[in-house]
């Protein structure tokens, strides 16, 4: 019996002996599938999410607990590699860690694309990335600002690259006055295009919107266009007289709209040339005359005349000369002119237009007196001279007046001057052939003059005399004062006496 009882003890220690490693290995599937579980809790998340063409995103793999010793092997697909391609097939997240990443690279498309991201770790998980088309980011000019018939060139910018084949972006006017291609194509790989503005002709400053539109999304900027202004006015001729006329041009800087443009006209002496208060330049010209007459002036006068469209003004001079000149405007007698002498000044006074002048009349002051040889009528382009001469000495300030048809106000030319008196002398002649003389002078004191003589009278002349007159022109002469002349008579025989009684001349004051 008792081998039998071994026996069994023996097969129920092997029956107890093969559930307990029954037991061992259920544990340890357990533990194994435990890990393995942890192992397929795997997250993928896209930051951003949705991106343009061009964009990237940064994806993060994520496992519910640390990695092995070894790493854990996350196998990674694109479900569209043309327009999403992946920086790697595969990441390992390093033992102990839970996380890794990888990037994802956009290309640009011309619809929104949906790619799906997979991560593979025993379980697959996905994730949906948005790949936008390009928009429009902005509109621009160059210039912003332009004179209607010039061109602005415009520039739209994407906001990113346009995909194969190009973007064709819409672009619209608000204004018949600024004209635009109906698309302008941003080509492949390019976030940028240019196309040209056509402006017209304006009367007045226009603002007009410029809209850029793309898969849904538009901007507008704003382009000014401003009417012509004024580049240049001139004069032809540039001096006129009384009744003549001279032409002036306007020039814009661009031509005029429908309709003409009108160019504002002012003179700052409408006396002396009036002008029309404007111009109007045809529609499609770029210039315009008109006419201005001469009117009276009594000296050369400078008119300035302004031409104005809007802000912009611009300024020409037009000499105006008076019909009836006088040259010069003035005169100076230096000092030692003396009276009475032929040392006169003229003026002479010219018609400058082609039409008869009347002279009322020429009066002079009295401290000169004049002559002339003008008649009562002067001719177109005739001239006569005024001849004027001190009447008395000393300092002289006067003026010589003409009245005339040709002003209503008189010409007035100014003068001036020293003049000096003189005394002139004659005798009868010595019955001496070739006779020659002296004269002698003294002032005359208390009304009287004394016996002529070689110690109380002076010698004038330098040298003999040999005619029977003399002017004693001595710029010493008083007046008021009242002198004593003498002279002696030389012969081969010898001087005769002193005439007595002496000759006496008083000068006479201004």
């Amino acid at each position: 019996m008792l081998p039998v009882r071994k026996l069994g003890v023996l097969a129920l220690a092997t029956v107890l002996n093969s559930s307990a490693w029954a037991a061992a290995g259920t544990a340890a599937r357990e533990e194994a599938e435990s890990a393995g579980a942890a192992e397929d809790a795997v997250k993928i998340a896209l930051s951003p999410a949705e991106v343009s063409g061009g964009a990237s995103s940064t994806a993060t793999v994520t496992i519910s607990s640390a990695a092995p010793v070894g790493g854990t092997v996350v196998k990674l697909t694109s479900s569209d590699t043309a327009a999403a391609s992946l920086s790697a097939s595969s990441i390992t997240i390093p033992a102990g860690k839970t996380s890794e990443t990888f990037t994802i690279s956009a290309k640009p498309v011309s619809s929104t694309l949906t790619v799906t991201i997979s991560a593979t770790c025993r379980t697959k998980v996905t994730a949906k990335l948005t790949i936008s088309p390009p928009q429009v980011s902005s509109v621009s000019f160059s210039p912003a600002t332009i004179t209607g018939t010039e061109i602005s060139s415009g520039t739209v910018i994407l906001s990113s690259a346009a995909a194969v084949g190009g973007a064709a972006v819409t672009l619209a006017s608000s204004s018949a006055n600024a004209s635009v291609p109906a698309t302008v194509t941003v080509t492949a790989g390019r976030t940028s295009a240019g196309f040209s503005v056509n402006t017209t002709a304006v009367a007045a400053q226009s603002a007009v919107s410029i809209t850029a539109s793309l898969n849904g999304t538009s901007e507008s900027a704003s382009l000014t266009i401003e009417p012509p202004s004024i580049a240049s006015l001139s004069f032809s001729p540039e001096t006129i007289s009384l009744s003549q006329t001279t032409t002036g041009t306007v020039t814009l800087n661009a031509t005029a709209p429908a309709g003409g443009f009108s160019v504002a006209l002012t003179s700052n002496d409408s006396g002396a040339l009036p002008v029309p208060a404007s111009v109007q330049v045809g529609a499609g010209a770029i210039s315009a005359s008109f006419t201005a007459t001469g009117g009276s002036v009594n000296s050369n006068t400078a008119v300035s005349v302004s031409a104005s469209t809007g802000t912009v003004s611009l300024a020409a001079s037009v000499a105006v000369e008076p019909a009836l000149m006088a040259s010069p405007m003035s005169v100076a007698f230096g000092t030692g002119t003396l009276v009475d002498v032929p040392s006169s000044q003229t003026v002479t006074l010219s018609n400058t237009s082609t039409a008869a002048i009347t002279l009322t009349s020429i009066t002079v002051s009295a401290e000169f007196t004049e002559t002339n040889t003008c008649p009562a009528t002067l001719a177109g382009g005739a001239s006569c001279v005024i001849t004027l001469t001190p009447a008395q000495g000393g300092s002289l300030t006067g003026s010589v007046t003409i009245l005339s048809s040709a002003s209503g106000s008189a010409l007035v030319v100014n003068l001036s001057g020293t003049a000096d008196h003189w005394v002139s002398l004659e005798w009868t002649a010595s019955s001496s052939t070739g006779a020659t003389y002296n004269v002698y002078r003294q002032t005359q004191s208390g009304g009287v003059c004394a016996a002529p003589s070689a110690t109380t009278y002076t010698k004038l002349n330098a040298s003999p005399v040999s005619g029977t007159s003399y002017s004693d022109t001595d710029p010493s002469l008083v007046p008021g004062d009242t002198y004593c002349y003498s002279v002696t008579a030389t012969d081969s025989g010898g001087t005769s006496a002193f005439y007595a009684p002496p000759a006496i001349a008083t000068i006479s004051s201004p």
